[in-house]
């Protein structure tokens, strides 16, 4: 590894040898003086301490006049310890320089981000300002409502509110170096964007973040591929087809760590896990939209236009769902396609005919237009997974929250457990009083209907919508204290966010799992193993 010290000097922009305007970031970067080297003899590991900028010796203390004193070197501002690969080789005294460093080189940079010292909810949090009418008093930018006085009687973690705002750490990876002035010390690189250089246009902004599309790739990724699909730059399904399978897995691992460790202090010890099929050919459950001629497509990203099918029909459909005929519907209207244990049907979107479905010799009914776990594996990949964490005894009482038709009821049921299951969905619960007759069922909202449960369970599994579960009900499963939980979920951000405040409720996460049952695409599921925090 090379390291350096430097400071920003400021943001420019420079052009390549194309014309094309690249925004950088200059640094003066360096000399830095070698101060102290650790041994592994000695310290128990090799590193070598630099300094940077020199100061007056009385803004110094004495242990520090010393520690450089004995060094041979002059006062420094700052000092910092980094794992060089040539540290053995220096000696106290060294002078490192920018020249070091080579155009084409990818640097992590890390700094402190700019102070803005104490912030209100506005600028801090993005908070809207309230209502400017009379009548509204000096508040427009308060806080306003913080919670409920009397039930908690406190703000729970995560909520927004004013307080200090920058000055922390933050490293930003993967910066090329585009240009070096040995004479200056200078290190030009790149803006704050890792991976392809390309040029982009800007079709949404909002308050948080804008929206843009690639009008050209200037300089590809060793990663991107050529899309198998010949729709793949107009259909809205598959937004990741130009990216190696394996290099988007690590791409959904990269985002899932950060989200879970900003929101619940986590770390995805895993990598994605593929599971089979994978990457095309997964799917067992599409929705078709019919153009102006009946020609069976799919949404254009972000848009209403339908865009026709390809002659081989979509690839990450099942063989059996993957053509539509083109008079299966009228035009203008949308197609339904299910692959199931008895075959495939392509029915309008209003039609509940229960379809089979088996998994690992289990038999359930699902609606046509019900809800089932969309990738083929799914469903067994996620039961195992479910039995082997929660290990359900004959003498456990068991929830299965968000509960659908039944799938971990009944395979849970199957192991002699008692089993209450809630779904908001009716026509779902109906389904999984068929499919598991030894389990009661509830139909209801989770949050409004967990109290016609008992008041202590054994067992929890839930697989909540997109949304998650929210606080009602992460404090509702809480108090019937069982003594593990394991979590369902298709969203970081929304799994991260109850995964804090379970916390707060006296259960931690031992285990995070991630696997790629969306490949092509940005989505992941996740699965979360909860226990007490007390145990």
């Amino acid at each position: 590894m090379k390291a350096i010290i430097g400071k920003k000097v400021g943001m420019s922009q420079i052009f390549d040898e194309n014309g094309h305007v690249i925004p950088v970031t200059v640094i003066e970067a360096g000399p830095c003086v070698v101060t102290q080297k650790k041994t592994t003899e000695k310290d128990g590991y090799e590193a070598v301490q630099l300094g940077y900028e020199d100061v007056a010796e009385k803004k110094l203390s004495k242990p520090e006049v010393g520690h450089l004193n004995k060094a041979g070197v002059s006062p420094k501002k700052y000092l910092r310890e980094f794992a060089l690969d040539n540290g053995s080789e220096l000696e106290l005294g060294a002078v490192i320089k920018a020249d070091m460093y080579q155009v084409g080189d990818f640097v992590d940079v890390t700094g402190t981000s700019k102070g803005h010292g104490y912030e209100g909810v506005v600028k801090r949090c993005g908070y809207a300002i309230q209502r400017k009418s009379h009548g509204g008093g000096p508040v427009h930018r308060h806080v306003g409502s913080r919670g409920s006085g009397t039930d908690p009687s406190r703000i729970f973690k995560g909520t927004g509110g004013p307080g200090q705002m920058g000055g922390e750490t933050v490293t930003i990876q993967n910066l090329e170096v585009v240009k070096v002035d040995p004479e200056l010390n200078m290190l030009v690189v790149r803006g704050a964007i890792p991976g392809e250089l390309v040029t982009a246009r800007i079709t949404e902004v909002q308050r948080r973040f804008a929206r843009g599309e690639v009008v050209v790739v200037e300089r590809p990724s060793a990663h991107r591929v050529v899309p198998p699909c010949a729709i793949a730059g107009a259909c809205g399904g598959c937004d990741f087809q130009h990216i190696q399978p394996e290099h988007t897995r690590e791409l959904k691992r990269q985002v899932a760590q950060e989200i879970l460790k900003h929101q619940a202090g986590l770390e995805l010890g895993t990598e994605v896990l593929a599971v089979a099929p994978t990457p095309l050919g997964w799917r067992t459950r599409m929705r078709y939209h019919l153009d102006a001629q009946g020609r069976p497509g799919l949404h254009a990203h972000r848009g209403s236009t339908v865009v026709p099918l390809p002659a081989d029909g979509c690839l990450i459909a099942a063989e059996a769902i993957s053509r539509p005929l083109p008079d299966a519907g009228r035009a203008g209207g949308e197609l339904l396609a299910v692959a199931h244990a008895e075959g495939a049907d392509f029915v309008t979107p209003e039609t509940t005919r229960p379809v089979t479905q088996v998994v690992h010799g289990l038999s359930y009914q699902v609606a046509s237009n019900g809800f089932w776990q969309a990738h083929s594996a799914a469903a067994e990949v996620l039961v195992d997974r479910v039995l082997t964490a929660l290990n359900p005894l004959a003498t456990d009482q068991v929830l299965d929250l968000y509960c659908g038709v039944g799938l971990f009821a009944k395979a849970i049921a199957e192991h002699g457990a008692k089993v209450w299951g809630i779904e908001a969905n009716r026509a779902a619960t109906a389904l999984a009083r068929q499919n598991v007759p030894k389990a009661k069922f509830i139909t209801g909202e989770v949050a409004r209907s967990l109290s016609r449960t008992p008041p202590r369970v054994d067992l929890v599994v839930l697989d909540p919508p997109r949304s998650g579960a929210g606080a009602a009900v992460v404090r509702a499963i809480s108090a019937k204290r069982p003594r593990r939980i394991g979590y369902v979920s298709c969203d970081a951000a929304t799994l991260g966010r109850d995964l804090a405040s379970f916390a707060e409720a006296g259960y931690s996460a031992v285990q995070v799992a991630a696997f790629d049952l969306f490949p092509m695409t940005h989505h992941l599921e996740l699965f979360a193993v909860l226990e007490p925090a007390d145990d």
